[in-house]
């Protein structure tokens, strides 16, 4: 759905994702989607041997990540790519996020984060820069579009980080 209008596809395709024993990758970018994430996460959350390895959510307009990162621990699969850029991540979101990375058996072995579109606090992050210094698997995370992110840049070389995205960035100078 890609570069679309329609605001109920993740809601549209819940009753796909509770049901297949198969889909690996779901990628809903920029369908302008604003509803239906908790009947999304809900359904995730029903199907927990979905062999999901990719989820691309970047550039819709969700109010409430948190029922969608809170599916994601429940998964027996495990999940290597991961993009909420510009999709509504906040101070809270992003915490929330930082502790599913850090204790999720169905994200210890993520290889691709994308956590742009935000300008991130010195809380926020906390628990994000804890999973990179911690993890061995992570080489490619996408900070496009970000603001105040110059914390997130100083735990990079000591990680296993060899990719990083910093389009459309707005850099501070700490």
């Amino acid at each position: 759905c890609r570069n679309n209008d329609t605001p109920s596809m993740i809601s549209d395709i819940s009753q796909l994702v509770e049901k297949s024993k198969y889909i690996r990758s779901i990628k809903l970018m920029n369908c302008n989607s604003s509803e239906g994430l908790d009947i999304f996460s809900q359904a995730l959350s029903a199907n927990k041997s979905l062999p999901l390895e990719e989820l691309f959510l970047n550039d819709n307009e969700f109010d409430d990540l948190s029922p969608l990162i809170n599916s994601l621990s429940c998964l027996q699969s495990q999940i290597t790519h991961l993009s909420l850029t510009d999709c509504g991540l906040n101070e809270t979101t992003l915490d929330l996020l930082g502790n599913i990375l850090l204790t999720s058996e169905s994200l210890k072995n993520l290889k691709y984060l994308g956590i742009g579109g935000m300008e991130y606090s010195e809380n926020s992050i906390k628990t994000v820069l804890k999973y990179i210094q911690s993890t061995s698997h992570l080489v490619t995370l996408d900070l496009s579009g970000s603001k105040n992110f110059s914390t997130i840049l100083k735990a990079v070389p000591g990680s296993s980080i060899t990719d990083l995205n910093l389009s459309d960035c707005i850099f501070d100078d700490k």
